[in-house]
């Protein structure tokens, strides 16, 4: 091969690597990106649903009267115990 032509070559091999490289880090880039934004939209589907959760658990405490006690204390109920 003519030793230009052998230059030419090897040099267009190596700007054919280098952008294979290129694009491979572009590629890599774009799965970051992506994932980046899969994490943003689950850790915002997941402060939706713990919102939610808490509206769902007030309704519930507050339909069920949970954590009340409407019940009048009555005495001597529970005597303490008394020492002979």
């Amino acid at each position: 091969m003519i030793p230009e032509l052998e230059r030419i070559f090897e040099h267009s091999e190596a700007q054919c690597q280098c952008l294979v490289r290129l694009v491979d880090m572009v590629q890599e880039g774009r799965r970051d990106v992506e994932l980046s934004d899969l994490l943003k939209n689950l850790q915002l589907e997941s402060n939706c649903l713990t919102s939610e959760l808490e509206v769902l658990t007030h309704q519930l405490e507050e339909a069920t009267w949970a954590g009340r006690n409407d019940q009048p204390d009555v005495e001597g109920a529970n005597p303490e115990p008394q020492e002979p």
